[in-house]
């Protein structure tokens, strides 16, 4: 039989064949398949519109439990639009975001056949540009004429924003993205001393207007929560707003309209750089560069109030432009609550584990 298909059996096969001939049937292990396993796996998955994938891991927290952090993100916000229901309510929304040297490619990417068969098309990308990243300190609000003027921050560290890089930054026009060189790329109670210090000289014709509030909304990250940085924004005139841990993504302005298209926005420009380039590569000066840009090519070229109603801080009473995931778990809500000072319950949503700010959460309120 094997000698018939042209094939020497291996030992297994003739184990196999002599096992089947004691049980009284003989496997023809030597026939060529028909249909592969694999092909028959991928026929079943392009009629079923099935994708073989790894899941991967997420942060999972209780329907309930996230329904009482948002009461709780609401009853403050409620209670410091009626502290200051006699001025105008400027929103703001800070918060960072990673941004590496190399941008990911889109899928999609159309290249030319191979000359040499079997070679695989591959991006250039020097060894150090694949690790490493930076924080992209992004900053909106819900006036289209303060959005232009406001500044965003480039933290990175010392080792991967030389002397020389700094130097050649120093020498491109200026625009309002400020690079700021640390020991570490990740943000700190330190830099958001300094950060909220700079914004509030921003916003200081504003405030010497004395009709206007800025209310800062931040999300729980432990560079927000340290005395000192409530204690600047007291200082300056800013009233803070914090948003419950594990809730930015239902609650926060920045992840749930700007941070995605920010990043495709990237990719973009990171494409079309490396499409430039003669041989692939992107030098570390010019992609900062355009990063600089962001500022006043996405973030000044759209209008973000829409996204402070889309989680709640439209007004007291209107509800009406929440996003459909926040509709559908608060239940379709027609207004806030009423204002009130946030209990010590609603403080402890904040972040439990965080507790000892708890003294310092309630002074910023009820100053």
């Amino acid at each position: 039989m094997n000698v018939g298909h042209g094939v020497t059996p291996s030992s297994v096969d003739v184990f196999l064949q002599c096992e089947g001939a004691l049980l009284g049937h003989q496997p023809d292990l030597g026939a060529p398949s028909k249909r592969t396993v694999n092909k028959w796996a991928a026929r079943w998955r392009l009629r079923w519109g099935v994708r073989r994938k790894t899941l991967q891991p997420e942060g999972y927290i209780e329907p309930e439990e996230l329904r009482t952090k948002v009461r709780a993100f609401w009853h403050t916000l409620a209670h410091v639009s009626a502290k200051y229901s006699h001025k105008q309510i400027v929103f703001l929304n800070l918060d960072e975001t990673s941004v590496g040297f190399n941008m990911t490619p889109l899928a999609g990417c159309v290249a030319a056949a191979c000359v040499q068969r079997g070679l695989r098309l591959r991006a250039k990308v020097k060894k150090e540009n694949l690790r490493g990243a930076m924080s992209y300190v992004a900053l909106i609000c819900d006036s289209a004429e303060l959005q232009g003027k406001l500044p965003h921050y480039l933290i990175g560290s010392a080792v991967r924003l030389t002397k020389t890089i700094m130097k050649g930054i120093a020498a491109l026009p200026a625009t309002q993205l400020r690079i700021l060189r640390r020991k570490s790329a990740w943000n700190t109670s330190e830099v958001m001393v300094a950060i909220i210090k700079d914004v509030s000289k921003t916003l200081q014709p504003v405030l010497d207007a004395g009709n206007v509030q800025p209310v800062l909304l931040l999300d729980c990250a432990p560079a927000h929560l340290p005395l000192p940085v409530m204690q600047a924004a007291s200082d300056c005139g800013i009233q803070l707003l914090f948003i419950p841990s594990s809730c930015t993504h239902i609650a926060q302005p920045l992840d749930i309209r700007a941070f995605a298209g920010f990043k495709m926005y990237l990719k973009k420009v990171h494409r079309e750089l490396r499409a430039a380039s003669a041989e692939g590569l992107i030098s570390p000066l010019a992609w900062i560069w355009h990063l600089t840009q962001a500022p006043r090519q996405f973030f000044a070229a759209k209008k973000w109030k829409p996204s402070f109603e889309a989680v709640g801080a439209g007004g007291p009473t209107d509800l009406s432009r929440l996003h459909k995931d926040l509709k559908q778990l608060m239940g379709n809500p027609t207004s806030l609550p009423a204002g009130s000072k946030p209990t010590p319950a609603d403080l402890a949503c904040l972040d439990v584990r965080r507790c000892c700010y708890l003294d310092g959460l309630h002074d910023a309120f009820t100053d």
